[in-house]
C-alpha cells in the first residue's frame, strides 16, 4: 500500500512540479516487469504448481509413484514435496529433483492410490499347434490354495487369505 502511494506522489511531484511526461517512465517500468517475469516464469509457475498440489493433496510423501516424460520414464517414492519440486527415490537409489511443474505437464501413475489391486503380466508360450480351449480352461481352474488363513507357509509368513483362482493368486503377488 505505501509502495503505491509512493509512486501515486512521485508521478504527481514530476508531471506537475517537474514538468515532464510521466509515459516513458510507465512503458520503460512496464518493459522491465514483462523482461522480470519472463525470467522468472518457470519458477512462478513452479511454485503455483507445488500449492495446487498441496491443495488437492493427490501426491503425498511416501507414494510410488510412475513419471513420464519426453526424455526418460522415473519410478521411485516421493521423500520431499516442496514449493518449487518433488524430490523422488529410485528403485536403483538414485535421487531425482522434479519441477512441480513437469508434474502437472506429463502422465503421472500413484501407485500408492490403487486399493491394493497389482496388474501383474505373465508371458508364456503356447504352440500354434495347441489346443487353446484347454490352455484356457488351465489358466481359469483353481490353483493349489496353499495354507489355510491363519496357518504358515512355506516360507514362514503368516496367511490372511486364500486365493480361489489364478486371478486372485495373481492380485496377492
Amino acid at each position: 500500500m505505501t509502495t503505491a502511494i509512493f509512486a501515486a506522489v512521485f508521478a504527481a511531484y514530476y508531471t506537475n512540479v517537474l514538468g515532464r511526461d510521466f509515459l516513458p517512465i510507465l512503458a520503460t517500468s512496464s518493459v522491465l516487469l514483462t523482461v522480470v517475469g519472463l525470467a522468472l516464469r518457470e519458477l512462478i509457475l513452479d511454485a503455483v504448481s507445488g500449492i495446487s498440489l498441496s491443495v488437492e493433496q493427490s501426491l503425498k510423501v511416501g507414494h510410488w509413484i510412475l513419471l513420464r516424460t519426453k526424455e526418460q520414464t522415473l519410478h521411485g517414492v516421493i521423500e520431499v514435496m516442496g514449493w518449487r519440486n518433488v524430490r523422488m527415490r529410485s528403485r536403483d537409489d538414485q535421487i531425482h529433483f522434479v519441477p512441480n511443474s513437469l508434474i502437472f505437464q506429463t502422465i503421472l501413475t500413484n501407485f500408492s492410490m490403487m486399493k491394493g489391486y497389482t496388474r501383474v503380466e505373465i508371458p508364456f508360450e503356447v504352440s500354434s499347434r495347441a489346443d487353446l480351449s484347454s490352455r484356457g480352461q488351465f489358466l481359469r481352474r483353481p490353483v493349489d490354495p496353499g495354507p489355510a488363513k491363519g496357518q504358515r507357509n512355506a516360507a514362514g509368513a503368516r496367511c490372511h487369505a486364500r486365493p480361489q483362482n489364478l486371478s486372485e493368486r495373481a492380485r496377492l503377488i
